[in-house]
């Protein structure tokens, strides 16, 4: 039995035996410490949507640091003018600069700025509960805090799905980028004379 069945099964006897009514707020015994166990709940809440955040400033930051690297991938210039740099190599690069591309978007979206929901609104709470039972607002802010709660834990999900796919383009393509890197000083570099060679007396 968890604690929520083990505390609803109390919870249970103990209005049986005292005839405690759910709407009378005499009755709301852990009002307190329901208020303050959400209240603790939101606010590790902020700090994970600051921290899911802060991953995808992280993508946005390797993404721009590798897609400026791309542009180390030019023609080699040789003795006879420029030549074209092999297939292989500028495929690969193509599409990790669409890899790229792609995640990028997808973080932008994600991490466009949306507001944290932190109830209670100030100037709702006094300009409608000033004079009402104390009780009754604070069950009133614990019940918004839960919706709260609930919206914000959407938006974190969301965030984190955007943060795994583009994490995971973005792997690709730095993958991509170094296989054509290697590819690229590969075919770039005097052959040796040794007649195993694979790519040949001149490079690829």
């Amino acid at each position: 039995m968890s604690i929520v069945d083990e505390l609803e099964g109390r919870g249970r006897g103990d209005a049986s035996d005292g005839e405690l009514d759910p709407d009378d707020p005499a009755g709301w015994l852990s009002l307190d410490y329901v208020h303050d166990q959400i209240q603790r709940q939101l606010e590790a809440q902020s700090d994970l949507w600051d921290e899911v955040d802060g991953r995808l400033r992280l993508i946005l930051g390797v993404i721009g640091i590798v897609f400026a690297a791309s542009a180390t991938f030019q023609r080699q210039v040789t003795a006879g003018g420029t030549a074209q740099i092999p297939f292989v190599v500028g495929s690969l690069v193509a599409l990790a600069v669409v890899c790229f591309l792609i995640a990028g978007a997808i973080v932008a979206i994600a991490y466009w700025p949306q507001k944290f929901d932190r109830p209670p609104d100030p100037v709702g709470l006094r300009d409608r509960w000033l004079t009402a039972d104390p009780r009754r607002v604070k069950l009133i802010v614990t019940d918004s805090i839960r919706d709260a709660y609930n919206e914000n834990e959407d938006v974190i999900k969301r965030k984190n799905q955007a943060f795994k796919v583009a994490f995971v383009l973005t792997a690709v393509a730095t993958g991509m980028l170094g296989v054509a890197l290697i590819t690229q000083v590969t075919c770039q570099t005097v052959a040796p004379p040794w007649s195993w060679w694979p790519l040949g007396r001149s490079g690829c």
